[in-house]
């Protein structure tokens, strides 16, 4: 009986200890992995290439009336075109990491960290436990715990479109599609759910008009 005790009370103990550690140690984990969850997603995006080659005149008609600027039209739909090729490539890259099969299509540095994350079965960083205290001088001290990700949903695309004025006689306009990510980054102590958006720009031009006639009087 005495020895059944001792056991339940050491369990008791092991479980109270992992929990103040899961308290303590969380706040820094979810810092640490939020970095790295972003620059892995920043990486992937950086090195996604547009599917296909742009076409500037079908993305935005500028119609003048003399010098002056009448009407600047945006092709939202060419445009959310390309954003759903660009989804579905980052779909497809993300799964076949996700699910170890990746396999790189030349040696550099992207392809190679790309392939070793699949082989590790998703796992894009490996923090020493010492990191977690916060203390330089324990930084490298300690097992790895691993960081993974998941996707848990579809990445999904929107278009912004911008007009504003620039200068006397100039405008800025830009085109631009943001693309959000949802992921799930798996840890020792718990799970935590990361909303990531970039943006890929399309356009961003300065277009010349008309100078007014107040400006010149």
């Amino acid at each position: 009986m005495k020895k059944r005790y001792i056991i339940i009370i050491i369990l008791v103990i092991f479980a109270i200890m992992i929990q103040l550690l899961s308290i303590n140690v969380t706040p820094m984990l979810k810092k640490i992995a939020d970095k790295e969850i972003d620059r892995f997603c920043q990486m992937v995006i950086n090195n996604t290439p547009f599917p296909a080659k742009l076409d500037h005149q079908e993305l935005i008609r500028i119609n003048r009336n003399g010098n002056e600027i009448s009407t600047i039209n945006f092709n939202t739909n060419y445009a959310s075109s390309i954003g759903a090729k660009i989804v579905n490539e980052l779909d497809e890259l993300f799964s076949s990491v996700e699910e170890g099969i990746y396999k790189k299509t030349d040696n550099s540095f992207y392809q190679r960290k790309l392939e070793k994350i699949s082989k590790d079965g998703g796992v894009i960083a490996s923090v020493p436990i010492g990191m977690l205290t916060d203390n330089p001088f324990l930084a490298n001290l300690g097992p790895n715990i691993k960081i993974r990700y998941k996707t848990i949903s579809a990445i999904t695309s929107t278009v912004n479109k911008e007009i504003k004025s620039y200068g006397v006689n100039h405008v800025m306009v830009s085109l631009t599609l943001t693309i959000k990510i949802k992921m799930m980054v798996l840890l020792p102590f718990y799970n935590e759910e990361f909303n990531k958006s970039y943006e890929y720009p399309l356009i961003i031009e300065i277009i010349e008009g008309e100078v007014p006639n107040w400006y010149q009087n």
